[in-house]
């Protein structure tokens, strides 16, 4: 009869070679001081508008820049200059750099609008690969129950897999249910759909409650690395945030 692996030595093996364990910088403060937002905001909108029709390498990768600079404005203005981007930049970089600067600043109507420009959008990838992704950075609090209830169930594979990311990033309890639903029919699937057991137990992890505890501890002691993983993540992510967490 084969052994089963130990979960303590393979989770701190996991532990570190964890991708989460790369250095990134902080990103900067979003600006809300209204005179300095007003200042920047006229000068980013004026150079955007002179270039905004050019196809032309430099202008493109500035336009982009200029959309991710706009994520950090706390204003108006920049939400409607964010979602004009979105909807018809000729770059879709710079579209999606737009995206993720609304996530960042737009409130809740901003994010409804943006979902509304994604679903129409031909290209697929932009609404399955990054609307959720994005999400993941959104500040209304409206964002994460809103996302249980409308978007979660979707039958595109990709974008629920978006989705139950972002939500485990802004740690949204109203999933809690839901995501153990899921993982539960996963659980009992053949072929399971590991990409997508995976990031339901990062997501579960990082939301917590004494629900997900005993599925945490089920997960380190799998015999398919991916589990083990989520949870190495989980550990991680609970030291990083200075937390306690007990399997």
């Amino acid at each position: 009869m084969p052994m089963r692996p130990h979960p303590i030595p393979t989770l701190l093996v996991l532990l570190f070679l964890s991708p989460l364990l790369r250095a990134e910088d902080e990103p900067p403060e979003v600006e809300t001081d209204p005179k300095v937002v007003e200042a920047k905001l006229e000068r980013i909108l004026e150079e955007y508008d002179a270039i905004r029709a050019s196809q032309d390498l430099v202008p493109t990768r500035r336009r982009r820049e200029l959309a991710r600079r706009l994520g950090y404005l706390q204003h108006e203005k920049a939400c409607r200059t964010l979602l004009r981007i979105v909807e018809d930049d000729p770059d879709m970089r710079a579209r999606i750099e737009a995206m993720y600067s609304l996530a960042r600043i737009g409130d809740f109507d901003d994010i409804r609008r943006l979902y509304k420009i994604a679903l129409k959008e031909a290209r697929r990838t932009v609404l399955e690969d990054y609307f959720a992704l994005a999400m993941a950075q959104a500040t209304a609090p409206e964002v994460g129950p809103w996302l249980v209830d409308q978007v979660l169930k979707t039958s595109l594979d990709n974008l629920q897999l978006g989705v139950v990311e972002a939500l485990g990033a802004l740690r949204t309890v109203e999933a809690r249910p839901e995501l153990l639903v899921l993982l539960e029919r996963e659980t009992r699937k053949t072929n399971r759909d590991m990409h997508l057991y995976y990031e339901v137990l990062r997501a579960l992890g990082r939301i917590g409650g004494d629900e997900v505890r005993p599925v945490l501890h089920g997960a380190a002691a799998e015999t398919d690395w991916r589990p083990r993983l989520a949870v190495a993540e989980v550990l991680l992510q609970a030291f990083a945030d200075d937390e306690s967490i007990e399997l």
